[in-house]
């Protein structure tokens, strides 16, 4: 018998036994109908906050192409400042900002951008960064999500990236919604 031949007898038996393996250690874990190992049970000391239900009163939504570089280690505002409203005479509202941007054509390494949102021009602490722009001329999508309080009345909201080495900022969408608790 020849080298060919021996090997794909080899392969023949291989792939009959693994089939076999398989489908028998299929069988067995849907018949039993339980998970493959007991999970654990976790005792629980202390009461998590109550969830409180809010309910939407509006969604604002900047979208559209930056289309320019932005300059490195600059704050740079990207949409248009926009007004929302938290309604009422009394109490807070929850904004929540989902923010995405595209960066790229970028040529130096190790150059991390953040997406921050900014209430009435004030930084509201969420202001991380969100990825790296690829330094091979490619384009990333950097993403966040955010929630802030804010008191009743009309406040200033605008979405400001920050890039390291300075990056070319693409497609956006911002989108702002406000819920009353």
């Amino acid at each position: 018998m020849n080298n060919f031949a021996k090997l794909t007898l080899l392969a023949a038996l291989t792939a009959g036994l693994l089939s076999t393996s398989v489908s028998a250690q299929d069988a067995n874990s849907s018949r039993q109908g339980r998970p493959p190992i007991n999970p654990p049970v976790f005792k629980v000391n202390r009461v998590p906050p109550a969830a409180v239900k809010h309910v939407g009163n509006g969604a604002y939504i900047n979208s559209g192409v930056y289309g320019t570089t932005i300059l490195a280690a600059t704050y740079t505002p990207i949409d248009a400042a926009i007004t929302v409203t938290c309604p009422g005479l009394t109490g807070t509202c929850l904004l929540q900002a989902d923010q995405w941007i595209q960066t790229g054509l970028g040529t130096t390494t190790f150059n991390e951008f953040a997406i921050c949102l900014y209430v009435d021009g004030v930084n509201t602490g969420n202001c991380w960064y969100n990825g790296s722009t690829p330094s091979d001329t490619s384009f990333v999508i950097g993403t966040t999500s955010s929630g802030k309080t804010i008191t009743h009345g009309n406040h200033v909201v605008q979405s400001i990236v920050y890039s390291n080495n300075g990056a070319f900022m693409s497609y956006y969408n911002f989108t702002y919604k406000i819920f009353k608790p």
